[in-house]
């Protein structure tokens, strides 16, 4: 459970920081969401690489990094490291309720059709922003969905099946065979993670990627050129 601590963290970090070269003359807009451990991270240099690329297949894109409160993690508090997992999962979950919410009630948005790329646990909060579109019925604003090393759960069911096809575009999941954090989390969870298996969906391209967590960030460039090309525009 989220104590009113866990709140206060959300509400003081939880924030939308646009990209430095955004040009404001497309209709589509990428969010970037990194995952566990990142509040503090650099988002320019941890996604340039991705970024590199997918200015090369859209021209003039918008970008946002959406920051989000994923963990409260310190070295001295190692021993503490799966409650501390569980409770950026349960974290993730709000941020990504409250994202939904902010594309679809800021008038900025409006007429825009939104991407999400999201890393590690970053796919935890775009899945319950999907889930939260759907409350809404307003699946028309999500255009490509790109999941990278997900550290989240999806069920192989109806319900998924649905959300996923409903999805203008193309929903993306580059997972690994190798991946021993992702093996980890499901440890700590007990669910397998879409990082390390294939989406079993009609709307979903599968990439198999091979690779450790920890190289995702070093080979973005690489492995987003494996699959720019399918991004609806």
């Amino acid at each position: 459970d989220v104590c009113s601590s866990d709140l206060d963290t959300i509400k003081n970090h939880l924030k939308l920081i646009p990209y430095k070269k955004n040009i404001y003359k497309e209709k589509t807009i990428l969010i970037l969401i990194s995952g566990y451990l990142s509040p503090n991270d650099d988002h320019f240099k941890s996604w340039k690489q991705l970024i590199k690329v997918y200015k090369k297949r859209f021209n003039n894109p918008i970008i946002y990094f959406f920051n989000w409160p994923s963990s409260k993690f310190q070295l001295n508090k190692i021993l503490y490291f799966w409650k501390d997992f569980k409770n950026a999962r349960e974290r993730g979950k709000i941020c990504g309720r409250l994202l939904a919410l902010m594309i679809m009630s800021n008038n900025f948005f409006n007429g825009f059709k939104i991407n999400l790329a999201g890393f590690s646990l970053g796919n935890h909060v775009i899945k319950h922003c999907i889930k939260e579109i759907e409350k809404f019925g307003r699946f028309d604003i999500l255009n490509n969905i790109i999941f990278m090393g997900g550290a989240t759960d999806i069920k192989c069911n109806f319900k998924w099946e649905y959300r996923l096809s409903s999805i203008q575009g193309v929903v993306i999941n580059c997972y690994s065979d190798i991946d021993i954090a992702l093996a980890c989390c499901k440890l700590i969870t007990g669910k397998d993670t879409i990082g390390t298996k294939k989406l079993d969906f009609k709307n979903v391209k599968n990439y198999l990627i091979s690779s450790f967590h920890v190289l995702y960030r070093i080979n973005m460039g690489v492995i987003g050129r494996k699959f720019i090309d399918e991004l609806k525009e």
